[in-house]
């Protein structure tokens, strides 16, 4: 049998301002609800075959290309595709649809050996070639695709025979693992349709859409890990906000929730039914993205003064609930580059200093700036934003905070149009140089701040061709500094995925990133 041998797994959350903790287990499901203290491994009885699982979420998906990774597309990714490899808590590679790899001595190439047998949703055979047409969508600029950037040390992908692809690289390939484990595999085909019909070897394949409504996904009865999936369904709903899909979880209409807000698990965790988790390790960080090029914004002094001018305590304690600690650092605290006593020094809340900066660099009071705030997906983005804009006005900054609708939002990041931007970002958790190259907040050349030097490209470059983990840590120290004094994207928290779901549902899991996986859920009768 075919198991999965690394998963985030996911406990209960106790109370409102506690953090749930996630332990790694092979095949493991949900801790029993009706006990915290039990053992965190305790078989909670043999799985059971069939039921529709309904899973809410604040928006509809927006494509079905897997290479674009907007988290309202978290939901459907991992359940209709698959990936090479799934990356444990310690980020080592565990085998997926690569049984296993090799490097050479010189680490210029790197040997991927696949599964035999496993079909595509179309019936079309899985192959070395799938991965080489992957391989190519994934890197091509126009497609655009998030981990692009981390693919961009391959120089060549050799299909040697159908079941073994050799990688050659041109440079250090430091995060080839972090973008296998997020590469989700496609047929090969005409490439004009991978964004409307979805088709992957994942544990379920699409029945039907309706756009604005939801998915309806069914199992893949061809799936490769033996005796999985267990569902007979998934209906992935799109509910008109986050409030409108905790009242269809709590009315009984939905089994899972994705993302509810911080303020309500406690309330939540407290009904008769319903229980709520936070994972512990949090890919996200909750940031403001400051536009260099908005002429008001141009000064770093400036920017250092909002930095010093924003409570981000207080952000913890009220938007996220007490469930993380306040940072301005932009990795999680289990990464290389991560410094507590840079954090210690540089994350005051200081609005005296703030001032002081704002007359130093000549800040013309009368200028108004603006918030952009995603409206539905993540409710903590407008909630920080308003506490923002009020410690902005304190020190005599005055801001709007501009609601936009998930496309509008998403035109005026790509185009750059905002001055402030609340937001969030991905990949923390993962290794400093993914995040850095593979997030558009962070990008060096074509970051969303339009903040762009050569000594922060040559850092990131730094970064990526060492290997030593002293010298690598020596690199991220200084490119901390540099990212705390141009203050071009200020980090404000981790923000940690929550999940609300039905005491019936068991054997919830997610990867790395914090995308739930269903192939080992079920439903207790």
């Amino acid at each position: 049998m075919v198991q999965h041998q690394r998963r985030w797994r996911i406990r209960r959350l106790a109370a409102a301002t506690a953090v749930g903790v996630m332990a790694m287990a092979g095949c493991s499901s949900i801790d029993a609800p009706a006990d915290d203290d039990a053992d965190d491994t305790a078989a909670e009885g043999e799985p059971q075959t069939g039921g529709t699982l309904t899973y809410l979420q604040a928006g509809d998906v927006t494509t079905f290309d897997p290479a674009m990774l907007p988290q309202v597309n978290y939901a459907m990714l991992p359940q209709l595709f698959d990936t090479l490899v799934s990356l444990d808590a310690a980020l080592e590679p565990q085998p997926e649809l690569a049984e296993s790899w090799e490097f050479n001595d010189d680490r210029s190439q790197l040997t991927l050996r696949l599964r035999e047998g496993v079909v595509f949703h179309d019936g079309t055979p899985f192959t070395a070639q799938s991965v080489a047409f992957t391989l190519d969508h994934y890197r091509d600029p126009e497609v655009g695709a998030l981990i692009g950037p981390l693919l961009a040390a391959i120089s060549e992908v050799e299909v040697v025979d159908d079941t073994t692809v050799v990688l050659h690289f041109s440079a250090e390939p430091v995060s080839i693992f972090d973008a296998l484990d997020l590469m989700f595999v496609i047929p090969e085909g005409d490439r004009d349709r991978i964004a409307t019909e979805p088709i992957g070897t994942g544990p379920f394949q699409l029945e039907s859409r309706q756009p604005g409504v939801g998915l309806t996904l069914v199992r893949n009865e061809d799936y490769w890990k033996d005796g999985l999936p267990h569902l007979d369904q998934i209906e992935i709903v799109a509910a008109r906000d986050q409030q409108a899909a905790i009242v269809q979880l709590e009315s009984g209409a939905g089994d899972i929730l994705l993302r509810p807000q911080y303020s309500d698990l406690g309330r939540l965790d407290d009904q008769d039914g319903i229980s709520t988790r936070v994972l512990d390790i949090s890919p996200n960080m909750l940031s403001l993205h400051v536009n260099v090029a908005t002429p008001a914004l141009a000064d770093a002094r400036v920017r250092k003064a909002i930095s010093l001018a924003i409570n981000r305590e207080r952000i913890a304690e009220t938007v996220l609930a007490g469930t993380v600690e306040p940072t301005c650092l932009p990795w999680s605290e289990g990464s290389p580059a991560y410094n507590q006593e840079q954090v210690r020094d540089a994350c005051a809340y200081d609005p005296a200093e703030a001032e002081r900066l704002l007359a130093e660099a000549g800040f013309d009071g009368s200028t108004e700036l603006s918030i952009v705030v995603q409206s539905g997906v993540e409710p903590a983005y407008g909630a920080a934003a308003e506490i923002i804009a009020e410690d902005l006005r304190q020190i005599g900054v005055t801001v709007a905070i501009e609601p936009e609708e998930e496309a509008e939002a998403a035109r005026r990041l790509d185009e750059r149009d905002f001055d402030l931007y609340s937001k969030g970002y991905g990949r923390a958790n993962r290794d400093p140089v993914t995040a850095l190259r593979s997030t558009a907040a962070w990008r060096p050349d074509d970051g969303v701040t339009n903040y762009a030097s050569p000594e922060y490209t040559d850092l990131i470059d730094q970064a990526t061709a060492e290997t030593d983990p002293e010298a690598r840590q020596e690199i991220f120290e200084q490119l901390n500094q540099l990212i705390l004094d141009e203050s071009f994207m200020l980090t404000i928290t981790s923000l940690p995925t929550t999940f609300a779901y039905a005491d019936h549902v068991r054997g919830l899991t997610t990867n790395l990133e914090g995308m739930p996986l269903l192939d080992e859920a079920w439903i207790s009768e």
